[in-house]
């Protein structure tokens, strides 16, 4: 089988833009094609489908935020641009900007930490790396600490308070289970439905995903798309120490009692029928990579890995605050739950534009 080719977005490679001969432009987000990814699940639990056109529709002509980064080819932002250098098309019709901004005064930030077996970190670790994330923010920045592993578990809201976020971060415990499909989707349904244009969630995971139930790699994308609000993967490549303990004994996949429910669990959710070897695993992990991949395309975040944002851990900051705040409305109404294409072009060549690649209406 052709060996999938995975790239984890870094620095500029978190969005691919399009340099064209007098402008630059974002990448659309399209819905991947998971069926050579995946194989046909034989699991009798299913997860729901993306709704799309709700039936019968029903027409909306709400005001769009979005939300744009424009760097040059060494990856430093542009920070100088004017409203008159954008234009932004939404379902291939260009749309009227209604208000501008050069900067956000606060964010609401949400640490959203994964704290299964799979991500391999020890507790202490990842509460470090939090710590690392949550100290970049101050002054009216409220931040959100959560966990997830089997369950999504909020462990403060939104606060200033930086003893209570502190506090927070230190309740971080490994639980069994990886369910990040239900977990994403459930965070922004009921957690930041309502949220504005100036929140970001930083996740922190592997991308493994080992019981959702409730929820797909799609359909929790499409919980993503329906927000205001950009994701920024930070990247743990747990892979070496979960295949290390694969095959350790001969003719078996070893007596790891982790390895074990993970492969269980992923055949449970019908994912990996038949996993039964290190280049199963690495497969599930390479579905990660993309699904991280796929959010940022969706959203117009960017990505990180675990050693690239130790290295520099003020970037992340400088990446969610150096954005253009950009409202526009479109001329026609548009179809609830209708996915539109969403491409923002500024007439500069030669620049990495970096945004939200759809909109489903709302």
């Amino acid at each position: 089988m052709k060996t999938l080719a995975l790239v984890i977005c870094l620095a500029i490679a978190a969005a691919t833009a399009k340099a064209q001969a007098d402008y630059s432009e974002s990448t659309v987000y399209v819905p991947r094609d998971l069926s050579q990814l995946i194989p046909s699940k034989k699991s009798k639990k299913k997860a729901p489908a993306v709704p799309l056109t709700p039936t019968p529709p029903t027409l909306v002509s709400s005001p769009i935020p979005i939300v744009v980064s424009v760097l040059d080819a060494k990856g430093t932002h542009i920070t100088n641009l004017k409203k008159e250098n954008f234009k932004i098309f939404v379902g291939d019709k260009e749309v009227e900007i209604r208000s501008f901004e050069t900067a956000a005064a606060s964010l609401d930030v949400v640490l959203l930490i994964d704290t299964s077996p799979s991500a391999s970190l020890k507790p202490k670790e990842v509460q470090r790396i939090a710590g690392l994330l949550a100290d970049q923010f101050g002054g009216e920045d409220r931040i959100m600490v959560a966990e997830f592993n089997a369950r999504l578990k909020v462990l403060t809201d939104f606060t200033t308070d930086h003893d209570l976020i502190k506090k927070a971060i230190k309740k971080f415990s490994e639980g069994d289970g990886t369910a990040l499909y239900d977990t994403v989707a459930q965070l922004f349904t009921d957690r930041i439905q309502t949220a504005n244009k100036e929140t970001v969630v930083l996740l922190l995971t592997d991308g493994v995903d080992t019981t959702s139930v409730k929820q797909n790699y799609l359909s929790s994308l499409a919980a993503v798309e329906r927000s205001n609000v950009a994701i920024f993967p930070i990247y743990m490549d747990t892979l070496p120490s979960a295949t290390g303990n694969v095959g350790r004994l001969p003719g078996s996949i070893g007596n790891s009692d982790a390895i074990i429910n993970l492969i269980d669990n992923l055949r449970r959710n019908g994912y990996f029928t038949g996993y039964k070897s290190p280049e199963d695993m690495k497969k599930a992990y390479e579905v990660g990579k993309l699904y991280l991949n796929d959010m940022v395309f969706a959203t117009g975040g960017r990505a990180f890995t675990v050693p690239a944002f130790e290295a520099t851990p003020a970037e992340i900051m400088r990446q969610v605050h150096e954005r253009y705040f950009v409202t526009v409305q479109p001329a026609d109404a548009m179809n609830t739950g209708q996915r539109y294409p969403v491409r923002v072009r500024v007439n500069i060549p030669n620049l990495a534009v970096i945004a939200r690649g759809s909109y489903i209406a709302k």
